[in-house]
């Protein structure tokens, strides 16, 4: 009897040990604040397309007039559209920025035509192929925040994320995110979710413009590597 107790116990060790390596491969990986910011650097960058969804804190003003919000999408390499909601004193007006083979075209309010911009005038602008650039965008900025730390997971889109806050300052950011002009160290808060590693929403806050005012801006991402519609600018 105890030898064949004995045999049993042998002949249950390997399946013992199967499903102890099944249960590991099914936990959830756990990484550093750092890790997280690596790798979602990586799923930026390998972006296909995406739209997105702007909200701009109190005092977000560019060329003077305040933003409320926006809505974008963007193609890779470089095609991206931009209408944004602004407020005057007249009321609320749609410019849009548009960002197609190469050339930058905008137009204050909708019944207009669209109009070319030199590249310099373009840098006045917010523009989404410029923020998902992939060698000079969001994507290579990200991988650079300092004193990253982890944050309790919050859910985006019923999507689990890593929520992780990091310090980025003008050498990282202030190409990616021209007009935005920063002085100084910003507050960046990135959600990552956990399984695909794709940032699901960004905010900014700081001195985003001058150093003497506070005020933040939130980009939510979503439909991810789908179709999108980007106008012609004829």
């Amino acid at each position: 009897m105890r030898l064949r107790a004995g045999r049993t116990a042998l002949g249950l060790l390997p399946l013992l040990a199967l499903c102890a390596g099944v249960a590991g491969c099914g936990s959830s990986e756990s990484l550093s604040a750092q890790q997280v910011l690596q790798t979602a650097a990586t799923t930026t960058a390998n972006l296909k397309s995406v739209k997105l969804d702007i909200k701009f804190g109190a005092g977000f003003a560019v060329q003077g007039v305040d933003l409320v919000s926006a809505t974008g999408v963007f193609r890779a390499p470089g095609d991206s559209d931009l209408l944004a909601k602004t407020r005057t004193v007249g009321g609320f007006l749609e410019p849009e920025l548009l960002t197609s083979g190469g050339k930058i075209y905008f137009k204050a309010i909708q019944f207009q035509a669209f109009q070319e911009l030199t590249p310099e005038q373009a840098l006045q602008y917010p523009d989404v192929a410029r923020l998902l650039d992939r060698d000079h965008g969001l994507a290579p900025a990200i991988a650079r925040g300092r004193s990253a730390r982890l944050d309790a997971d919050e859910a985006v889109n019923s999507v689990e994320c890593y929520k992780v806050e990091a310090a980025y300052g003008p050498a990282e950011l202030n190409q990616a995110v021209a007009p935005l002009h920063l002085t100084d160290d910003i507050k960046v808060t990135l959600w990552v979710g956990r399984s695909d590693h794709l940032v699901r929403r960004v905010r900014l806050e700081g001195h985003l413009f001058t150093p003497d005012q506070s005020t933040s801006a939130e980009v939510h991402l979503h439909d991810f590597n789908g179709p999108v519609d980007i106008p012609s600018p004829a």
